[in-house]
């Protein structure tokens, strides 16, 4: 599902000129005025994520695996992992300038030392081993493509390499303004996105190797990027902001106003402190953050903040939790005209959407989405769902009531009429 906000700056827009700070100045105003709360990015720090982990102040990047770990390279030599509850330990060290991390799909983490021109693997029980070295030149940023890939950006070298599985490595890429380069990731196409601590420039490179600028953003130079529902994010370590490019090149601020701080909010009502290491999975981006100053910490801390996407299944959930079905009602209205809720595409995104309200125990909220779909489409798949819902919810009444429903639409639905069947030899409400 792609994300397409109402929140967006040309590339070329005359913002570039004034500064960074006047675009976060803007977005807000502009927030505050079209997008309501519910449908925005949310920043915060939650026990989850909000573990502190000391070091020396030097932040690098961040990666999450698919069970909730989270894992930061401080660039103190170490790599610390943040449990699904909250708990953070050392988790690997014995690196010469740890910096960005990827997740294989066994688990295990390649991680890669800046000062060692170097990359290692690390086991799932924190055992480190060289890995490549061949063609590296101070690797910092990594990405796993969808089709297994491994890519590597060299800070000191400029350039993009590609790393076997052997641990050897091939030249993939180059270009002026990957001098610097720090941050990497891929789409599900096989493109890879590059930035670079030497410029503000945000790179597409082709799976043929082929280097295109998508935009310029204002400001200072670019720290990490990410992938994530149809768009790039981008963080801006001097600035305190992450921002959210599209891939036309359009682009708004999402999180913090641009001043350094820890204030949780809604997108430029929140604030970040030193972004740099950034990693999309699931509904949510991670962003290290550093509490104190750069390059070395008043405390010498790493701080994890976490920012909720405005996908479908979050919009409705928050709409749901500030003012009940009316909310929730305002939200479908937004989405459909914003993100081409039509018909059918709707009623299955609905339900999609109601699966993981149920998931996370939003039960209510669940129910009542599918209920107005039903009534505003009034289409036979929609009470159907509603059937399914109620078949799994155990409640035996409403289930025939609306497969029943959906047989007065569509009377000769053999699939309706085989799950009205069943639902009809349960034994108890």
């Amino acid at each position: 599902m792609q994300i397409k906000s109402t929140l967006l700056h040309t590339a070329k827009s005359s913002l570039a000129a004034v500064g960074i700070t006047m675009l976060a100045a803007t977005a807000s105003t502009a927030q505050a005025e079209k997008i309501p709360e519910w449908a925005g990015f949310i920043t915060d720090t939650p026990p989850i994520s909000g573990v502190k982990i000391n070091g020396t102040g030097r932040i690098g990047g961040v990666a999450a695996d698919m069970f909730g770990y989270i894992y930061v390279a401080n660039q103190d030599n170490t790599v610390w992992r943040i449990s699904p509850t909250g708990v953070s330990e050392l988790f690997a060290e014995g690196f010469y300038g740890s910096s960005g991390i990827v997740v294989l799909k066994d688990g295990s983490l390649l991680v890669g030392e800046c000062g060692g021109d170097q990359i290692s693997h690390v086991s799932r029980t924190g055992k480190v081993k060289p890995f490549a070295s061949d063609g590296l030149d101070c690797p910092v940023g990594m990405t796993r493509t969808s089709a297994g890939d491994i890519f590597a950006i060299n800070y000191l070298a400029g350039n993009i390499v590609k790393i076997h599985q052997d641990g050897s490595t091939s030249p993939f890429a180059k270009h002026d303004k990957l001098a610097g380069g720090n941050g990497l990731t891929s789409d599900r196409e096989g493109n890879l996105y590059a930035v670079s601590l030497s410029n503000s420039s945000v790179l597409k490179i082709s799976p043929d190797g082929k280097v295109t600028e998508i935009v310029e953003l204002p400001g200072d130079v670019n720290g990490h990027i990410a992938y994530r529902a149809g768009m790039l994010f981008v963080t801006k370590l001097w600035e305190h902001l992450v921002i959210g490019v599209q891939p036309d090149g359009t682009y708004e601020v999402v999180s913090g106003d641009g001043t350094q701080g820890w204030s949780d909010g809604a997108g430029t009502h929140s604030q970040q402190s030193f972004p740099n290491g950034i990693w999309g999975i699931g509904d949510w981006l991670y962003v290290n953050n550093l509490k104190g100053g750069m390059l070395f910490g008043e405390d010498g801390s790493i701080h994890i903040r976490r920012i909720t996407l405005p996908t479908d299944r979050w919009v409705f959930r928050r709409a749901f939790a500030a003012g009940g079905l009316n909310e929730m009602k305002r939200a479908y209205a937004y989405l459909k005209a914003n993100r081409g809720f039509e018909n059918a595409a709707a009623i299955q995104r609905a339900r999609s959407v109601s699966q993981g309200l149920f998931q996370m125990g939003e039960v209510e909220a669940a129910f009542a989405l599918l209920d107005w779909v039903a009534e505003d489409y009034g289409e036979p798949q929609a009470f159907i769902n509603l059937g399914r819902a109620h078949t799994a919810h155990g409640s035996k009444a409403a289930a025939i009531a609306n497969f029943n429903r959906a047989l007065e639409l569509d009377p000769n639905n053999a699939d309706t009429k085989r799950r009205l069947e069943g639902v009809q030899k349960f034994r108890v409400e």
